[in-house]
């Protein structure tokens, strides 16, 4: 198992400034995915979705920083979702180093993509779902600061889960400008032998059950989308099913999985790039990392009409929204489409991980000096 897309970024971003020593306690990866020197990756290799594997993990973690403290004084812990991560760093900070900073990084609502996905037993999902947020309020009340992927997922946390969040920070998701760029147009049409006099619209990301793709592919295969092609890139529990359902369709590819290092000439090759949630509260707070792909490689996007991405498209000019009607997707594809070239790209500079690394550590510094006072 590697580590995540966030993770990996991050790290490589906060690895750039050589006066910071990282220790990564992760449940899966190892220092050759950072292959920075002063980046030090330890892999629990245990599953976080399960309740014992999470507290194997917190035992893990606490073991590994009460050592490294023996060898260097370690001056923050910063912990991304799940609870588990929290749990091993305030025991920490609580019975080893009372100075060590804690920080939370929430990258979406974990408990509520618990619920919608059915990990809790269906008849205690209240219970469950109640003591996990008891237990979110508890450790808020203990850490020193919190970082949210979105505003919308603070709100969550600040006024349903009533979390007394003393400072905080918004860090959205980003993206590697220096992969993730355009590039040849004719790649992809070459690779698949797609027509020219068609209009190809890409999908890359999770084939999963909980993202209800099955309108892309109705709408793709519907009369009025002739002049489309689509190409789904990925995998996923749903992935089988799709294909079957586009009944060997000439006009809709699968491709499977793709390294992250080839996606950016997939990427180039479409006309527009489909980002597809469905009107659910586990999605209406989060932050898609495929958007920012779409428009480092200056492809026009259209996303389903949800908050978080009524919200993103402030920031994305070359985007259209739609609501889940074929008329309304394929009303997006055509003013998507007709967007000027460069503003997508452009956009997306905001959000390179270099920019996310520094307001992390603005927002470490900012801990610091609020302790000194």
């Amino acid at each position: 198992m590697s580590l995540s897309t966030y993770l990996r970024n991050l790290l490589v971003a906060l690895a750039s400034n050589s006066r910071i020593d990282i220790l990564a306690l992760v449940s899966g990866g190892s220092s050759r995915d950072i292959g920075k020197s002063n980046v030090t990756v330890l892999s629990s290799g245990t599953s976080l979705y399960s309740i014992w594997g999470n507290i194997r993990y917190t035992c893990w973690c606490f073991r590994k920083l009460r050592k490294a403290a023996r060898a260097a004084r370690i001056s923050l812990v910063h912990c991304v979702d799940p609870a588990s991560s929290v749990t091993a760093a305030l025991a920490f900070k609580l019975l080893v180093s009372p100075s060590t900073l804690v920080v939370y990084d929430l990258r979406g609502p974990w408990i509520e993509m618990a619920e919608y996905t059915g990990r809790f037993p269906r008849f205690l999902t209240s219970v469950m779902k109640g003591t996990l947020i008891a237990f979110e309020q508890l450790l808020t009340r203990r850490i020193d600061g919190v970082v949210f992927i979105t505003d919308a997922l603070r709100r969550l946390y600040q006024m349903e889960y009533r979390c007394p969040v003393r400072k905080h920070e918004i860090a959205p998701s980003g993206v590697d400008l220096s992969l993730f760029k355009p590039k040849q147009k004719q790649h992809l049409r070459s690779m698949l032998s797609i027509p020219d006099n068609l209009v190809v619209g890409g999908y890359v990301g999770a084939i999963a059950n909980i993202r209800r793709l099955d309108f892309v592919i109705s709408a793709i295969m519907s009369d009025r989308a002739q002049n489309l092609f689509l190409v789904m890139v990925g995998d996923g529990d749903s992935r089988q099913r799709l294909e079957a359902m586009a009944g060997g369709c000439s006009r809709i590819k699968f491709t499977g999985y793709i390294e992250p290092e080839e996606l950016p000439d997939i990427i180039s090759g479409f006309d527009f790039g489909i980002c597809h949630l469905p009107p659910a509260r586990v999605f209406n707070v989060s932050f898609p990392l495929k958007v920012l792909e779409y428009a480092a490689c200056d492809i026009p996007i259209v996303m389903s009409k949800m908050p978080a991405h009524v919200e993103i498209a402030k920031s994305v000019p070359q985007s259209a929204l739609y609501v889940p009607s074929i008329e309304s997707f394929l009303q997006a594809v055509e003013r998507a489409t007709k967007s000027p070239a460069g503003a997508a790209r452009k956009s997306s500079e905001a959000f390179d991980w270099r920019a996310t690394a520094k307001t992390l550590t603005s927002f470490y510094k900012s801990l610091y000096e609020a302790r000194k006072t």
